[in-house]
């Protein structure tokens, strides 16, 4: 027999999947680009406002790309992850 999950565990997977369901659709598509950037609000936050100008220009783009289908705009994202995976 399967342990029983904990009730904090229960909560916390309730909690999670009542914020994703309150979400819009450009909602979560913002969500996931941040997250394939490495990033959250948190650190858009407490970026300066140059670079988070930048980063907000590149999540309206992909937004923009996913809506019309538009593969050409992806690019811009792409080349910005890999530029943050690079060692300094």
């Amino acid at each position: 027999m399967a342990p029983k999950p904990s009730k904090a565990r229960h909560d916390a997977v309730i909690s999670e999947f009542t914020d994703l369901v309150n979400q819009t659709p450009a909602e979560r598509m913002r969500s996931q680009i941040l997250e394939r950037l490495g990033l959250t609000e948190d650190d858009l936050k407490a970026m300066p406002p140059e670079e988070r100008e930048a980063i907000e220009k590149q999540i309206a783009d992909e937004l923009k790309r996913q809506l019309t289908g538009d593969e050409r705009q992806g690019q811009a994202e792409r080349r910005y992850a890999r530029q943050r995976l690079r060692p300094p």
